[in-house]
């Protein structure tokens, strides 16, 4: 199962395609991806109900990709 991920503001990321090509890519405020992945971490996971401590580092997009962010923007729960 996938989330949409919305930045909330102008980001810069690397994108690692599946192949192993890299490109360093700037998202606007607003714009989405769907991903299945946060810091290797399914997205369908139980979410417990307590304050995110963890910054999320990378992500993987439906299409295999990964995006990685030169800054985190929002944090989640990590068992």
């Amino acid at each position: 199962m996938s989330k949409q991920l919305t930045f909330t503001r102008p980001t810069t990321v690397t994108k690692v395609y599946s192949d192993g090509r890299q490109e360093r890519l700037r998202y606007g405020q607003y714009e989405a991806v769907m991903i299945v992945k946060e810091n290797g971490l399914p997205t369908d996971r139980l979410k417990p109900l307590v304050v995110p401590t963890r910054p999320v580092t990378e992500v993987e997009c439906e299409d295999g990709s990964k995006l990685i962010f030169e800054e985190p923007f929002y944090c989640i729960e990590q068992s």
